[in-house]
């Protein structure tokens, strides 16, 4: 991924009620890697006054770092299903070419639930093979299963994408032009379908669940979180609802932006995890011994 002189291009896709993790997303983006970037955010209603925070803090990192709020019309997807975890605005990424400028011609996309913490673009390769590069997501071999799947199956949460490439290949439209059945990861399932293991693997340092109780306990994946370049709060797990060790690098970034004080949030996903905690330990004192 080549860059003399000019800026980078990244995009995120938001609603108004996930404007402050985007922000965090950003910020720690923008502070932890040394270019400059143009930031380009896919929504449906995002808030004036939310816009001009944003962007007063990404300009405030640099003065050639710019900020473009894309307002996209959700009734494109309306064919979708709306999931309950995941809002319809998950969607927006497979229209990217027809939503970007069109002098992107690379460009990196990331979820807004997530956290950089050393410069990434360091784990770029020179230059972006199509169609598409990904991280196999480990946490989800079921869906491979489940998708019946050849390959192995990616996490759409950070993708480095030939955007030129997809427009002389038409992608995004194609992608849309096919039906899915049983979509339960929306966005990701689809591309998933679509490429069927026709994509390109990143470093897989650059996507790192940042919890799953599954197989992560509190203090486990240390060594793992520690080199993650990108620590991803995927599934239900995220910083601002649960307190775990690796989401403690997102409360640092928050308190470095416009959103600094909703980290009082913390004490709510203190309270909370406690809670679930004695229960859990309740619950297991209560059960009937093994003999």
């Amino acid at each position: 991924m080549t860059m003399l002189n000019k800026n980078r291009n990244v995009c995120f896709t938001s609603n108004n009620a996930y404007a402050q993790h985007f922000c965090v997303a950003c910020y720690s983006l923008l502070k932890n890697t040394s270019d400059h970037w143009n930031v380009y955010l896919l929504t449906d209603d995002l808030s004036a006054f939310n816009e001009r925070k944003i962007k007063k803090m990404i300009l405030s990192l640099s003065d050639k770092n710019t900020f473009n709020v894309i307002r996209v019309d959700p009734s494109k997807f309306q064919d979708l299903p709306v999931l309950k975890r995941l809002g319809i605005q998950a969607y927006f990424r497979l229209q990217l070419t027809e939503l970007l400028p069109l002098s992107i011609d690379e460009l990196l996309y990331l979820d807004s639930d997530l956290i950089v913490q050393k410069d990434i673009t360091k784990l770029f390769p020179i230059n972006i093979e199509p169609p598409m590069m990904a991280i196999i997501d480990g946490a989800t071999k079921s869906q491979q299963e489940r998708r019946k799947l050849n390959h192995p199956y990616f996490n759409s949460g950070v993708m480095l994408i030939p955007l030129e490439y997809w427009r002389e290949e038409n992608i995004s439209a194609k992608i849309l032009q096919r039906t899915y059945p049983d979509i339960t990861l929306a966005d990701q399932d689809i591309l998933n379908d679509y490429f069927n293991g026709q994509w390109k693997a990143l470093d897989t340092r650059l996507n790192v669940k940042g919890f799953d109780p599954k197989y992560m306990t509190y203090g486990s994946w240390q060594k793992e979180h520690e080199e993650a370049y990108i620590i991803h709060y995927m599934d239900v797990w995220k910083p601002w609802t649960r307190i775990f060790r690796s989401g403690f690098p997102y409360w640092k970034y928050l308190l470095k932006t416009p959103y600094k004080r909703a980290s009082i949030q913390f004490l709510y996903a203190f309270g909370k995890t406690l809670k679930q905690n004695l229960a859990q330990s309740l619950s297991h004192k209560k059960a009937p011994s093994k003999t």
